[in-house]
């Protein structure tokens, strides 16, 4: 497990170097979101509604592919290529917020994943992390599978409309501090 933690970080430092040398050289390009981006998000009203049906959307897709890879004999390897990917990508996306925003990317990086990315791994550590038996079930274990499978819709639900709270107002609210 400390190996594994030591790779990840490796993973999200490099995700830090690679955007802050990349940016530098397609920094006029479409390719990345620049600082006009932050600003038209900034300065849009969104409906908590509209989002929270469209992040719902998105997430029920990943999770469903999770569910079907759980289903699987490579359960036990998802995670394992899921989370350096993460990490890396997490890595290059905050080092572009600060370098667009200053010290208000840092906190918009942060919110992009503090409070909904820990409620989702918390559901996705519990979704691989559970065991399929094929021995006999008694009525307590099968209403234990059930009540561990309806936390981890709730965990994803409550994900959702965090996400959905903290997209809507927190984050553009602190682009238009960091933008004054």
């Amino acid at each position: 497990m400390k190996k594994f933690l030591i790779v990840l970080i490796i993973l999200f430092i490099c995700g830090l170097l690679s955007a802050d040398i990349c940016l530098e050289q397609i920094k006029d390009s479409e390719v990345l979101v620049g600082a006009e981006f932050y600003e038209q998000y900034a300065n849009t009203k969104q409906v908590f509604k509209d989002v929270f049906w469209n992040v719902l959307y998105e997430r029920i897709k990943l999770f469903g592919v999770l569910i079907l890879l759980c289903l699987t004999p490579l359960k036990e390897r998802v995670g394992i290529v899921l989370a350096p990917i993460f990490s890396y990508i997490w890595g290059f996306f905050l080092m572009s917020a600060i370098i667009e925003l200053g010290i208000a990317g840092l906190v918009v990086g942060l919110a992009s994943v503090i409070p909904h990315g820990l409620l989702y791994g918390g559901a996705i550590w519990m979704m691989l992390g559970k065991r399929r038996t094929r021995s006999y079930h008694t009525r307590d274990r099968v209403a234990l599978n059930i009540a561990s499978y309806i936390f981890m819709l709730l965990l994803f639900i409550t994900g959702c409309i965090m996400e959905s709270l903290v997209g809507t107002h927190f984050i553009p609210w602190i682009i238009r501090l960091s933008l004054i």
